[in-house]
């Protein structure tokens, strides 16, 4: 709004908060009377930035955090027992899988309480895949089996084929 000696810009934004700005000043009347009065753009320009900023601030003031979500207590996990890949290494871990129906709860393989050989590794990269040596796709080819080794370390490798999964299987070093 421009009057003889005032503008008055209103800012609102798309979630209602608003604010005003006020510039003083000579605004000479348009040379027709259907045109709006004369406003200089750099003052228009400076009530446009601090109508800017004081939105901004508007905004900062006026956030509020959202309501956080209510945890779904009730959700049953679908094993009633857990062994160590669970990864249940410590008791709100243990505590968590028994609030959901979990009766047995065997610790991470960390805790190293895991006898002999274990499943240390589950993945889709299967190495008989790689090197066209799978037996679902060459029925031909007779599985052998095989091992990794890194220093003196080795480690069985377990083929699941209906799942199409590599497992590689070692034992805890004392």
């Amino acid at each position: 709004m421009v009057t003889a000696d005032r503008l008055i810009l209103r800012v609102t934004d798309e979630q209602g908060f608003n604010v005003t700005c006020e510039g003083l000043g000579e605004f000479a009347p348009a040379e027709h009377p259907e045109q709006p009065r004369f406003v200089p753009a750099g003052l228009l320009n400076g009530l446009r930035r601090e109508a800017a900023e004081r939105l901004e601030a508007a905004r900062i003031d006026g956030w509020q955090r959202p309501a956080r979500r209510v945890a779904m207590r009730e959700a049953v996990y679908p094993a009633k027992r857990l062994n160590y890949l669970g990864n249940a290494l410590n008791q709100a871990a243990v505590a968590f899988f028994q609030e959901h129906g979990v009766g047995r709860v065997a610790p991470a393989y960390e805790a190293g309480e895991e006898q002999g050989e274990a499943v240390l590794m589950i993945t889709k990269h299967c190495i008989r895949f790689s090197q066209h040596l799978c037996h679902k796709q060459n029925p031909e080819i007779k599985p052998e089996p095989l091992e990794l080794k890194m220093g003196k370390d080795t480690f069985r490798l377990r083929f699941d084929c209906v799942r199409c999964e590599m497992q590689v299987l070692g034992s805890l070093k004392p």
